[in-house]
């Protein structure tokens, strides 16, 4: 078992992105960063901030899983933020491929983290 959130790689992962979102928000264009820009900081962050809230609560399976599948629906609003920005034009077609791999990975390591602890329910 994990000692600590950090030792997960889909925390380590989700947290660079969320990193790199962040910046990314800053260059959309002005009349995006009220709405488009706050949308997609607040879902890139969700992710690694639920699976630390998870990670707390790791001894009560439940509250655990409650906390990834938050993660879970916030990696999933990136996808289709990045679609978005994608469709604007906001996001060139390579960074946009590489964005959606990335989600995609964490998307299925948290499927994977909520499988191995639904075991602990049965």
């Amino acid at each position: 078992m994990k000692k600590n959130y950090q030792d997960l790689d889909v925390y380590r992962r989700s947290y660079s992105l969320s990193l790199e979102i962040n910046k990314l928000a800053e260059e959309l264009p002005q009349k995006e960063h009220h709405i488009l820009g706050n949308q997609i900081k607040k879902a890139s962050c969700s992710v690694p901030f639920n699976i630390i809230g998870g990670f707390g609560k790791k001894e009560h399976v439940k509250d655990f899983l409650s906390s990834i599948h938050v993660a879970l629906g916030s990696n999933t609003e990136m996808i289709l933020n990045l679609k978005l920005m994608n469709s604007l034009n906001y996001l060139p077609n390579q960074n946009y491929q590489r964005f959606l791999t990335e989600y995609t990975i964490v998307g299925k390591q948290l499927g994977v983290l909520i499988k191995s602890w639904r075991k602990f329910i049965k």
